[in-house]
């Protein structure tokens, strides 16, 4: 199973009480969905540093919203999810490899 890390880009995985208190948050969207009333944005794992509101009102099988940091299991089902074996992977390189910069598609 994967293993609680830090990536690269400041993806905590495992915080710890000596880091800065920036809000950052993690949204794991499954489909794609209207941010607003014009714009989409596509499936995928994005860092964000505030939620769009509409996203907070759908459901667990459409978006997951998780502040600082995803636990290590939800990792290994967002991998599975994006085609990647967890197995013998750190959560760093999974996130690394899945998250996306968060911008509509249209």
């Amino acid at each position: 199973m994967a293993k609680k890390t830090q990536n690269s880009s400041g993806a905590s995985t495992g915080g710890s009480a000596g880091e800065a208190k920036k809000e950052t948050f993690f949204i794991w969207l499954k489909n794609i969905a209207y941010i607003n009333d014009k714009q989409r944005v596509g499936a995928g794992v994005y860092k964000v540093a505030s939620v769009p509101e509409r996203l907070r009102r759908f459901d667990a099988t459409t978006v997951e919203i998780f502040e600082k940091e995803i636990p290590s299991k939800v990792i290994a089902k967002i991998a599975r999810w994006a085609g990647i074996n967890p197995d013998g992977v750190e959560d760093d390189e999974i996130l690394d490899k899945v998250v996306s910069d968060f911008k509509p598609i249209d």
